[in-house]
Parts: structure tokens; C-alpha cells; sequence
């Protein structure tokens, strides 16, 4: 099974369900946690959005939403140009064909250390930004000791139910350490307002945590 057929026909069914599945969600809560119903962003952008799991966690208000996921491109349909939320053709690495300054709220869930180059793709999601503007990200702490336990106590074994090694997939796919993905945003974003949480404990070192959030802030003099 190669990793195009694993997120088409298996993913839903590993990470979606069970124990995964109430872990995934608690993740995505995290992200928005931030945020209230009384807050409002006119236009969000969402990367590597998959199947739109994250969507029904947003709790904000907006004005247009737009889900992106490079994977999905073939079958996305724009049949809600209308619509307050739409699924557009965008690479995570190559924004080009949107507007600079024209993003509020930009969310990135477990896409970047998916990514070939995610120092082009935290560029691109800058320049995008509009001044006061907030991009969440969410990295898990990979290789840490607490992540890789966690998997081999959940996800492997799940995964080998279903007739496959989550291993030879992961690790093709999670290609960027946490220390790597922490040392770009704090340099790229360096004059911007960065909030990390992290989760289970922010005080722990970075190998006995499971994942980190970011909410960067862009600064409203920047621009």
C-alpha cells in the first residue's frame, strides 16, 4: 500500500475511530481553544485540510473558509463558489494564486512535517497575512520518546489489524523533526507574536510531549 492509497482508503478508518479517533478530535479542539464564538475572522484559509476534519471544531466566526488538501486535488469539485465554505486547489508549499495580505486566519493540522520544504510553505503562509492576522499550526513532537511510545501502543497495532505496517508509512511521511519545524517558525516569525501550547505539559522537555500548537500572530506594524 503506498501513501496515496493509505489516506484514500485507510485513514478514516485508523484515525477517525476508537481511541484515535477521541485522541484526533481532542487535537483539534486544542487548536481552537483560543478562540471563542464571539471572535471573527473575514477569511480563513485551511492547508493540508484532508477530508475537512478539522472544519466542525472552528468555533469563530468568518466570512469565507477555504479547505485545501494537495492529496484531494483530483476530486475536488468547486460546486460551492457561493458558499461561506469552499475546497480550492492550492499547494501548502506554493500560495502564488492567492493575494498577499488577504488571509485572517490561516490553520495548518499536521501538514508540516509533511512537507518537502516547510521553509518555503511558512514563507508563503506569511506573506498571505494580514496585518493582526493568526496562523495555528500544529506539529507533533516527532521522534519523541512519549510520540513513538504512544504509537506503538495505539496506532501500530491498529494499523497491523488492518493489514498493514503504519511504520513504512509514517516515517516516509513525517520527514521533518519537531526541533526543525520549532527552529523555522521561531525564525521566520520572529517579529511576529508567537503562543505556544503544548500538550500534555508545556514545561516538559520537547521529547516527552506529544504534539505543540502555535498561534502566531502577525504583527499589525509589520506590513
Amino acid at each position: 500500500m503506498n501513501q496515496d492509497q493509505f489516506y484514500e482508503k485507510e485513514y478514516e478508518k485508523i484515525f477517525n475511530s476508537g481511541t484515535l479517533g477521541l485522541m484526533s478530535d481532542f487535537m483539534h479542539r486544542f487548536i481552537e481553544k483560543p478562540f471563542r464564538n464571539s471572535d471573527y475572522f473575514d477569511k480563513v484559509l485551511e492547508v493540508g485540510a484532508g477530508h475537512g476534519q478539522h472544519y466542525k471544531f472552528v468555533r469563530h466566526g468568518y466570512d469565507k473558509y477555504l479547505e485545501s488538501d494537495l492529496r484531494l486535488l483530483d476530486s475536488v469539485k468547486e460546486t460551492e463558489k457561493n458558499s461561506r465554505r469552499m475546497k480550492v486547489q492550492l499547494d501548502a508549499q506554493d500560495l502564488s494564486s492567492v493575494k498577499e495580505i488577504s488571509i485572517d486566519r490561516l490553520i495548518a493540522t499536521c501538514i508540516l512535517v509533511h512537507l518537502p520544504d516547510p521553509e518555503k510553505a511558512l514563507q508563503q503562509w506569511k506573506r498571505v497575512m494580514k496585518p493582526g492576522g493568526v496562523i495555528s499550526v500544529y506539529v507533533p513532537n516527532e521522534p519523541g520518546i512519549l510520540l513513538r511510545l504512544f504509537r506503538n501502543l495505539t496506532t501500530i497495532p491498529k494499523s497491523r489489524k488492518h493489514g498493514f505496517d503504519h511504520k513504512s508509512i509514517h516515517y516516509r511521511e513525517h520527514r521533518n523533526m519537531w526541533i526543525f519545524c520549532d527552529l523555522l517558525i521561531q525564525e521566520i516569525f520572529q517579529d511576529a507574536i508567537i503562543e505556544r501550547r503544548s500538550f500534555p505539559f508545556k514545561f516538559l522537555p520537547w521529547n516527552l510531549r506529544l504534539f505543540d500548537v502555535y498561534q502566531i500572530k502577525i504583527d499589525e506594524s509589520e506590513k
